[in-house]
């Protein structure tokens, strides 16, 4: 596995955050073969991505949290590939055992060989508030990993 710099380098993220007219602090996950530690590649990628998952302004030294629709509006403007949205807007599911089985399923990406993995899971957020967040593991992926 190459070290995260050299993707930086490579998907010219120094370029992008130039473009960026305001202080940022840009949050995400680089995805694709091997990612995991050397594991399985868990969604079929051929090369690595730089999703995101959270955008801040920085002003006076203070993180300012974009929500949903700033963030992704951010990352359409400058390049950026946002993290995958299962569903927008889902009700809270009422019990532990109904949220496991929600976070059961294949990932949404698809690729030439229509071949879909297993996801690790979903991560729930509020709309109005994206500094709530959590992750359900999917029991399914955690038997098979």
């Amino acid at each position: 596995n190459a070290p995260p710099w050299d993707y930086a380098i490579k998907c010219n993220m120094k370029d992008k955050l130039s473009r960026v007219p305001f202080d940022v602090f840009v949050r995400g996950e680089i995805v694709g073969p091997k990612i995991c530690c050397g594991k399985k590649n868990i969604y079929c990628l051929d090369e690595n991505h730089f999703t995101v998952f959270d955008v801040y302004q920085v002003i006076n030294g203070k993180y300012i949290q974009f929500n949903f629709e700033q963030m992704r509006k951010f990352c359409i403007e400058f390049g950026f590939e946002y993290v995958p949205i299962v569903e927008h807007c889902a009700a809270l599911k009422p019990t532990v055992e109904e949220m496991l089985k929600n976070s059961d399923g294949k990932t949404i990406y698809e690729y030439a060989n229509n071949k879909k993995q297993l996801r690790e899971g979903i991560v729930w957020r509020l709309i109005d508030d994206p500094s709530v967040s959590f992750k359900v593991k999917s029991p399914k992926y955690m038997i098979e990993d």
